[in-house]
């Protein structure tokens, strides 16, 4: 894609690799059934906190959403508007300073006071994809963690625990390592014996050859590399192709004649709801929006048309002759026949 800044010419290019962001993923288990793992662990640094009655869908949940546990964008408060431990009907009578209300304090109706979300008071929703720059899916009853930071950043897991360590992203070192019997990250995860195949996928950054010249790029859409144009990458390739940037005239005067159609058209159905709707007619504001679409920005066209309409005059128009105050009556050339110099000057000589 290119921009109203984008040079145009012709460019050599080619697509070396795309990008292509990490991957973790742990052991096999049921999603739904309970771990019975207690503890904290991090991912990029955001705190995932593990109860023992946790599945690895809950866990899932926990990564995507962190403290938005009903998953509604919002920071909910305790149900217990009252804070006297059970559920009810609040009801505030009708007075002078307003009608009266009703709170029914078991918002989603599952019968339980659901607790306030916003679990270290600091009034806002901590955690979740947005922050740890992770997507967690459960995908062949395997927890995988998918890297939304691009192809030039790992995710980065710790624990204070051994939740990560049960759920199977790390394992024991063996001897003879320098940190051996420490519970480290893996680095291979086997989706199956018979025909393995590694489920960790390492980061890697696009690449792009343009005129000779190599660029990497965090993701497939690669800028900065030709002023104010995007590539977007679909595959690598060996072989080069001719980018060509250059101005696409009748599309680009196709849509100001599609913009002048639908803003003429606009103009039409409002001076048309102002002609039968005596309503408006007094409604400065939607006189000051047709004054603003209409009359404020053709000021200079009026203006211009009514120079030329003096310049007209003055000149006079093709069969108006008498505009600027002229009237020919003769239409007729005089006309003079032409004498040879050298016949004049024989009629001197001769007398």
């Amino acid at each position: 894609t290119a921009g109203k800044d984008a040079p145009l010419g012709s460019f050599d290019f080619r697509s070396v690799r795309l990008s292509r962001t990490a991957e973790l993923a742990s052991d096999v288990k049921d999603p739904s059934q309970k771990l019975g793992l207690s503890g904290r662990f991090f991912i990029n640094g955001v705190p995932i906190t593990v109860i023992s009655t946790d599945s690895l869908s809950t866990i899932k949940n926990k990564i995507n959403f962190g403290e938005d546990v009903n998953q509604n964008g919002t920071l909910d408060l305790s149900e217990d508007v009252n804070q006297n431990g059970t559920l009810e009907i609040l009801h505030v009578a009708n007075s002078e300073f307003g009608a009266g209300v009703y709170i029914t304090e078991d918002f989603n109706g599952n019968g339980e006071i659901d607790p306030t979300e916003d679990s270290n008071s600091n009034e806002r929703l901590d955690g979740g994809s947005f922050e740890n720059n992770v997507l967690a899916l459960i995908r062949d009853n395997r927890l995988i963690l998918v890297s939304l930071a691009g192809g030039s950043n790992t995710i980065d897991l710790r624990e204070d625990d051994s939740v990560l360590l049960d759920l199977g992203f790390f394992e024991i070192s063996n001897k003879g390592f320098s940190n051996e019997g420490l519970s480290v990250q893996k680095e291979i995860q086997l989706n199956d014996l018979n025909t393995p195949e590694n489920l960790i996928v390492q980061p890697q950054t696009a690449i792009v050859e343009v005129d000779g010249e190599f660029f990497s790029s965090n993701t497939d859409v690669v800028s900065g590399v030709i002023e104010d144009t995007a590539l977007l990458l679909r595959q690598a390739s060996e072989k080069s192709a001719k980018i060509t940037i250059f101005i696409d005239a009748p599309t680009f005067f196709e849509q100001i004649k599609i913009l002048f159609s639908q803003f003429n058209n606009s103009i039409a159905k409002i001076n048309d709801l102002l002609a039968v709707s005596n309503s408006f007619e007094e409604d400065s504001d939607i006189q000051d929006i047709r004054n603003d679409l209409t009359i404020d920005p053709q000021k200079e066209a009026r203006v211009l048309q009514e120079r030329n309409r003096i310049i007209d005059d003055l000149r006079g128009r093709p069969g108006n002759t008498q505009a600027t105050g002229i009237s020919v009556r003769n239409t007729e050339k005089k006309t003079q026949k032409d004498v040879a110099v050298t016949s004049i000057v024989k009629g001197i000589k001769s007398g």
